[in-house]
Formats: structure tokens, C-alpha cells, sequence
């Protein structure tokens, strides 16, 4: 889990873990690596703290589930667990959807992959 927090906006990533790991054997007994790995962040901009939220003291955490593509890039987001606001659940699926990454990978081969994250909104 990478955790980061600026401007009172904590965002805690749990990306895809490592399954089946190792190298197999294709139908033609040539050595396959079948190791899965994980997307890599690579451009993660901060959700703003929506100033309406703000000035109303709402604070709270949204659990964001994402689909990342093949090509790095956000294909969908959605809410798993709600702030309890319209507002920070909003920001995170904004912010979120534009984040890029390095896909995920088995052996080689890019492939999509479901992960989920936590966006932490805290007022200081």
C-alpha cells in the first residue's frame, strides 16, 4: 500500500498483487514466464479538497474501485464505499479517472486489471 497525504487529501493505493507467479510451460513445452505483475503509478495528480466540502467541515474516505487498460490508462472508476458525501466521492472519481499507469503485466503481455484505492479527505 503507497500512501501519500498533501493539503489534507490522504491517498492510499492497494494495487493488484502478484498471483501465480513463475515461469510455465506453453503447449509446446517452451518456457513461459506467467508472473503477474503489478500496475505501476506513473502520473497521479492529488484530488482537490472541494472547497463546498471544505467550508462545510465534511471530511471522509472513499474506497474508488478502477479498471486499468491495457494501455495504462483509467478505462473505469466507481464508488465501493462511499464518504457518506456527493461531494468527496465526486473529487475521488474525478481525480482517479485521470491517473495513468504502467499496466499490469503477465510475464511480457499487457493485460487489464481491477484494483482499488482509499482517497482520504482530512481537514487540518
Amino acid at each position: 500500500m503507497v500512501k501519500r497525504q498533501v493539503m489534507g487529501v490522504v491517498v492510499a493505493q492497494v494495487l493488484a498483487r502478484v498471483t501465480n507467479p513463475g515461469i510455465q510451460g506453453d503447449e509446446n513445452g517452451e518456457v513461459v514466464d506467467a508472473t503477474f505483475y503489478r500496475p505501476v503509478p506513473i502520473y497521479t495528480p492529488k484530488p482537490r479538497y472541494p472547497r463546498s466540502a471544505r467550508n462545510q467541515g465534511v471530511r471522509g474516505s472513499v474506497g474508488v474501485g478502477l479498471t486499468i487498460g491495457v494501455d495504462g490508462n483509467v478505462e473505469s472508476v466507481w464508488v465501493v464505499d462511499s464518504s457518506g458525501s456527493e461531494i468527496l466521492d465526486q473529487a475521488a472519481l474525478d481525480t482517479v479517472s485521470t491517473w495513468r499507469f504502467e499496466p499490469a503485466r503477465r510475464g511480457a503481455e499487457a493485460v487489464s486489471t481491477r484494483t482499488s484505492l482509499n482517497v482520504e479527505f482530512q481537514l487540518r
